[in-house]
């Protein structure tokens, strides 16, 4: 009887090992993308929406996802198109990232684009960008002359607060100021659910079959020690 206990015991532990262990990559190929932009101009009468913008993405790196501790560790490999803006990013500041956007800007063509939609008439455009990786965002066509959007390059996904964030609301920024990523929400056009990366249901059942060997070996464990 002991010996079945410490076998319900072990069992259950090894089956959450095995899910702890497997979740300490993230498959980045496994779980699509989305950048939703919200273009707003502030004046003096308040919020007013940039309609029939056109934004373009562009992919300049791949993008490898491992986990340390608690925290996700993102690494870039810059595609052969764009290998010589290669740097540490990392280390790069706000002004030195836009400055680099606008480098590699400068140099895009229409075959580096994969993906352009307009604005809407709340000032808002989601691109369905799907595949995880370091993007750079441009403004193609302008609605209007007098309002220019800076380029900008920004993590698909996002690790923020421990957290991996692969569902990207930012705020595009006019010329001579930066863009600054928000938390997830759910944009009026999408039906998808805002993904950390983290939940994977196909662990679920191996999850639950430890939790119970563990409550079966717990259970016997007491019935043989009350009688």
């Amino acid at each position: 009887m002991k010996n079945r206990i410490t076998l319900f015991f072990l069992s259950g532990l090894i089956c959450i090992v095995c899910v702890l262990y497997t979740g300490t990559y993230v498959s980045a190929e496994e779980t699509g993308c989305s950048l939703t932009l919200n273009c707003v101009l502030n004046t003096d009468y308040g919020e007013e929406p940039i309609v029939g913008s056109e934004f373009a993405a562009v992919k300049i790196a791949d993008v490898s996802i491992t986990e340390y501790n608690t925290e996700h560790i993102l690494k870039y490999s810059m595609t052969e198109r764009f290998k010589e803006y290669d740097c540490d990013w990392d280390e790069l500041s706000f002004s030195e990232l836009h400055k680099k956007a606008k480098a590699v800007a400068s140099q895009v063509t229409d075959d580096d684009i994969i993906c352009r939609r307009k604005t809407d008439k709340s000032g808002t455009v989601k691109l369905n960008i799907q595949q995880t990786g370091f993007y750079l965002i441009i403004c193609t066509d302008p609605a209007r002359e007098d309002v220019s959007f800076s380029p900008f390059l920004i993590s698909l996904p996002q690790a923020i607060n421990g957290e991996l964030i692969y569902h990207v609301i930012s705020s595009p920024k006019f010329e001579g100021q930066h863009p600054e990523p928000e938390l997830p929400s759910d944009p009026e056009d999408s039906g998808d659910i805002p993904q950390t990366g983290q939940m994977d249901t196909r662990y679920f059942p191996l999850t639950a079959a430890g939790l119970l060997m563990i409550v079966i070996g717990g259970a016997l464990f007491i019935r043989k020690k009350g009688s």
